[in-house]
């Protein structure tokens, strides 16, 4: 097997290895992205219904405070005062929440632009294998032609050497 058999049968064992290998990185940074995109939406939607927990329990804490400031029996006022301080408890606890799920929107919200960014720096990467591996294609293929082209000139040769040979022998 000549050489350049052997760079084109090389060649192309890696044109279709890489590109193997591309395809399956482009599919788990896709499937990535899907699963890191739905975690930011939900984190949204918590975030949503968390910020409306606290528009209702604010509600409930400006009702409750003018239903004991109008109340005329003390128990009554205690009452409001005691559903107004749970509800205040009720609030500080889902203001910890707000936070907490802010804060993690936001991270998840930077590491899925982080992580989009890198994809598309990625996808130009392996587009630019993908040329690699096209042009290392083509060099395989006339590493080839020039393999076939190669025999058929020794092939040539040795048929002019033969003749020479025989025009020798009967000039003799």
């Amino acid at each position: 097997m000549g050489i350049f058999k052997r760079i084109g049968t090389i060649l192309k064992s890696n044109i279709h290895s890489d590109k193997n290998k591309m395809i399956e990185v482009q599919k788990d940074m896709d499937q990535l992205i899907r699963e890191l995109k739905a975690k930011v939406e939900t984190a949204q939607v918590q975030l949503g219904r968390t910020e409306q927990q606290v528009l209702e329990l604010e509600k409930d804490i400006a009702k409750f405070t003018r239903y004991e400031q109008k109340a005329t029996d003390a128990s009554m006022e205690a009452s409001f005062r005691m559903q107004k301080e749970t509800a205040k408890s009720k609030l500080d606890h889902l203001l910890i929440e707000r936070t907490e799920l802010q804060q993690k929107h936001d991270n998840l919200l930077k590491a899925f632009q982080g992580l989009q960014y890198r994809q598309s720096e990625s996808m130009q990467y392996l587009k630019t294998l993908s040329t690699e591996a096209q042009t290392k294609k083509k060099i395989a293929d006339l590493s080839n032609e020039m393999q076939s082209y190669e025999n058929q000139v020794r092939r040539e040769l040795a048929e002019a050497e033969a003749l020479l040979e025989l025009r020798k022998d009967t000039n003799y």
